[in-house]
């Protein structure tokens, strides 16, 4: 092989980087103003219905979700959380930002055990156990 032919291939080289890298910054550019959600899940977990779509996209003012699921919680109440986090921000995104939450620890406040079994006799929670996965 002679110098031209190695030089040749260089610029070859370079020139097939910069058109790669021109590539992905051009799918990358469009996929910021095309909007698609994809869900993988066999069951469909985080697909919502199109009445549920249709309504998110009609609100006109802000909505503020509160939830009383954060700080120490039994693994149950963990996945529990996860989930109704997935959901809520699908609300989001469909809604235009119009969704906003918050995760609030229900005990935060609260001083001795007594306060937290208060709160929990005094609320709808008191029966609920979040489902165990299989």
């Amino acid at each position: 092989m002679n110098p031209g032919q190695k030089k040749s291939e260089k610029y070859q080289s370079i020139f097939r980087i910069i058109i790669l890298f021109l590539i992905i910054l051009a799918i990358n550019f469009i996929g910021n103003f095309i909007y698609k959600r994809f869900d993988l899940t066999k069951e469909k977990r985080y697909s919502l219905a199109s009445p549920s779509i249709s309504l998110l996209k009609k609100l006109n003012q802000r909505v503020l979700i509160k939830v009383y699921l954060d700080g120490d919680l039994p693994s149950g109440f963990l996945r529990l959380k996860n989930s109704t986090k997935d959901i809520l921000q699908e609300f989001k995104a469909y809604s235009n930002n119009k969704i906003e939450f918050e995760f609030i620890d229900p005990f935060k406040n609260a001083k001795s055990d007594a306060e937290k079994k208060q709160f929990m006799n005094s609320s709808s929670i008191k029966d609920y156990c979040p489902p165990t996965s299989n």
